[in-house]
């Protein structure tokens, strides 16, 4: 995650319900999990 690494980010937020209604997804943690995960990974490798 490329933006997670500019100088200028302080904090990613994730916008679980504009999410879903674009993919069409559920709201369960199962469905949520990668992309949250992805977000989180992004990051924390950003430091």
């Amino acid at each position: 995650m490329q933006i997670a690494q500019a100088a200028s980010v302080f904090r990613l937020t994730f916008a679980s319900g504009d999410y879903r209604r674009d993919t069409a997804t559920a709201a369960t943690d199962l469905a949520m999990a990668y992309p949250r995960s992805t977000i989180r990974m992004g990051s924390v490798g950003a430091g």
